[in-house]
């Protein structure tokens, strides 16, 4: 009896020969140990082949001993054999040194034990490795039996440090926000095989920290073995470089402004390379800060690799307006005997125009009002020339902000004085 597995079925087969002259009857007692310090050894008998009589059970003697009886009449001369087989349960092998008992009972008891020490069981062994690059830890881990018994409903379960990453590929397992189950099934004698998860860095964590993530397989069966069902690994984590395309930008159709973060490329391994894209309206697709001109509003990409290869790319809204028409009527010269003056905006049609407007007037950088017209007195400022300032913003139903603004040169004099002379 060995050589086998936790829930095997073990087979047994008991002989009896009648020599007599007589038919004789045989009340044969079949006994098993059940139950032992609270664990399942021998589950029940099954698979009965009886060649005459019948067996009845099974009867428990509370949770410990099971019972079956077979009853037969064995004629004169006959020989009968009765087999079956003796089922141990996922537990059995709980018990190193010990023994489970089939006993077979008619007037004596013979005992057949089965030695737990024989049984075959299952072995997991799992171990993990990791490569950090990037900003992202891809980690790989390999399972097996390398026992002698097959292996029931394996699972492999992986504890990452939630704290400081977020999975962006469990691998075909289930992410709980704190570990990664895979549901492996059955796994044979000899069997292998991978699983693979990939995480990326949050933030707060600096290069060079060290990143723990541990991890265990397991499976119905007990193992003798179980050190190496359970992996540790850590890895001291790598960025890449960080990509900065700067804020968003807007223009007048016409003019340029230089785009990018100053600097445009931090972290990773430095070494950088530039590419802007599209490179429509750009001076130098391969520079950090390109100047961009284009004719229409263009959404720009800069990715940066460093010199390990690790990429990042980020974007910049460069907003092309129409340019605002603006021109300023009034007069301009105005003399201190009627210092009031008022000047109006000339330009866009106010009353047809989708657009909405704010104007805003300064003279000599001094704000003295707002709308389309406004009044100034004159007689706040000295004699001789000043700059009479516009600035609009015109806003677009889409939402398109843009900027414009004109000048006029207003002379502020002293009115002439006349005086008669009689003669």
């Amino acid at each position: 009896m060995k050589g086998w597995s936790e829930g095997d079925c073990i087979p047994f087969r008991y002989s009896v020969e009648n020599k007599g002259s007589r038919p004789e009857m045989l009340d044969l007692e079949l006994v098993f140990d059940s139950e032992l310090d609270g664990t399942r050894g021998i589950v029940g008998f099954e698979s009965f082949a009886v060649p005459g009589g019948s067996v009845y059970g099974p009867d428990f003697d509370g949770d410990e001993v099971g019972h079956y009886r077979w009853v037969v009449t064995v004629p004169k001369g006959a020989t009968y054999v009765l087999e079956w087989c003796a089922r141990l349960s996922d537990e059995a092998g709980l018990w190193p040194g010990a023994s489970l008992h089939v006993s077979a009972k008619d007037g004596g008891s013979r005992d057949v034990p089965i030695m737990t020490k024989d049984l075959l069981v299952p072995d997991l062994a799992a171990r993990a490795t990791a490569i950090a690059e990037c900003g992202q830890i891809t980690y790989s881990i390999h399972f097996s039996n390398v026992g002698s018994a097959d292996q029931r409903n394996v699972t492999l379960v992986d504890d990452y440090d939630e704290t400081k990453v977020v999975v962006t590929d469990d691998g075909g397992g289930e992410d709980d926000g704190d570990a990664i189950t895979w549901l492996i099934g059955d796994l044979p004698r000899g069997d292998e095989g991978n699983v693979s998860y990939t995480v990326r860095l949050k933030d707060g964590v600096d290069d060079g920290d060290t990143i723990a993530s541990s991890g265990f397989v397991s499976g119905d069966l007990s193992e003798k073995i179980i050190a190496n069902n359970r992996y540790l690994i850590q890895v001291a984590v790598k960025f890449g470089p960080e990509a900065d395309a700067g804020p968003d930008r807007s223009i007048t159709l016409g003019d340029s402004v230089v785009i990018g973060g100053m600097p445009a490329a931090t972290s990773g391994s430095g070494g950088y390379t530039y590419i802007w894209g599209p490179a429509t309206g750009l001076d130098d697709p391969a520079k950090p800060n390109p100047v961009a001109s284009p004719s229409s509003t263009t959404n720009y990409t800069l990715t940066v690799t460093d010199e390990s290869g690790c990429a990042e790319s980020d974007d910049v809204r460069v907003t092309v307006t129409e340019p605002v028409l603006c021109g300023i009527s009034g007069p301009d010269s105005v003399c201190d005997d009627q210092p009031v003056a008022t000047f109006y905006y000339v330009g866009e049609d106010l009353l047809v125009s989708l657009a909405s407007f704010e104007f805003t007037w300064r003279v000599d950088g001094m704000e003295v009002g707002s709308g389309e017209e406004v009044s100034v007195d004159w007689s706040r400022f000295e004699f001789g020339r000043h700059d009479l300032d516009l600035e609009i913003v015109k806003e677009s139903p889409d939402g398109t902000i843009a900027t414009g603004g004109c000048k006029l040169w207003v002379l502020y004099v002293e009115s002439p004085t006349a005086s008669i002379i009689m003669l």
